[in-house]
């Protein structure tokens, strides 16, 4: 039965677009179902807005069990900080992933970084380089696991999966940088062993580059493309918001 009836013969209608205007209030196009009226209108959907908890619940972050999950910082190093601001999005992801730890830490879950090595001497990851070092704001404690890749793929020959299943691990979040690289690449074979795998968007953050056709790219398209590329065929990637209410939700439980 139609939610919705015609103002002009009383019969059912239905929506043909809508346009939100703000938090729980949009407005509908609608149309009689009635092919002797066909009539066309528009009425303002007034929704109550959820409530805290109920948008906990709706975002499912109470699914995502701490006690089996495991934080992957990815590639924190002092090389992808050199690069400066200029041409990069999401400037206060380093905030985010600082929160995320913290959380992690109090509660001593496990902790996995990851470093970036390369094999190329002139790249910032060279292992004789300053650029290779851990930020020091991301510097391990020494419960914390560290491994170290040479390609994007931080499973890749490095032990990471054989550690996590021994400790039971099936829960991940992942964050850091690049999102189209070792972002990417990581949650990509994450997803693929079958890891349950949260990515939340704001504490990952990625660099204006030209596309495959030379097509100058912002940071904020590269990053958008990356996230999409995984959201709901490799992990779910979670929004601003989830983001807030989880680390609220977190903090207090």
């Amino acid at each position: 039965m139609s939610r919705f009836s015609c103002k002009v013969c009383g019969g059912p209608a239905k929506i043909r677009s809508s346009k939100i205007l703000a938090e729980g209030y949009r407005v509908l196009y609608l149309e009689c179902k009635n092919l002797d009226c066909r009539a066309r209108f528009k009425i303002d959907d007034i929704q109550q807005p959820l409530t805290e908890e109920e948008k906990i619940e709706k975002f499912g972050i109470k699914r995502l069990t701490l006690s089996s999950s495991a934080l992957l910082i990815i590639d924190q190093q002092v090389c992808m900080k050199d690069r400066g601001i200029l041409h990069r999005n999401n400037h206060d992801a380093e905030k985010y992933i600082s929160e995320l730890l913290a959380i992690w830490r109090k509660r001593e879950l496990p902790v996995v970084h990851i470093r970036h090595i390369s094999r190329e001497a002139k790249s910032g990851f060279a292992p004789w380089q300053r650029g290779a070092d851990f930020q020091d704001d991301f510097r391990p404690l020494k419960a914390e696991a560290v491994f170290e890749k040479n390609v994007p793929d931080a499973f890749i020959h490095t032990g990471l999966e054989r550690w996590l299943r021994v400790r039971g691990i099936e829960n991940l979040v992942v964050c850091g940088v690049s999102s189209e690289n070792s972002v990417e690449g990581t949650v990509r074979t994450a997803g693929n062993l079958q890891f349950h795998v949260w990515v939340p968007e704001r504490a990952c953050y990625t660099f204006a580059k030209k596309d495959y056709f030379g097509a100058s790219r912002t940071a904020e398209e590269v990053h958008a493309m990356a996230m999409a590329n995984l959201n709901g065929e490799h992990a779910q990637v979670c929004g601003h918001e989830w983001l807030q209410l989880a680390l609220k939700y977190w903090s207090a439980t």
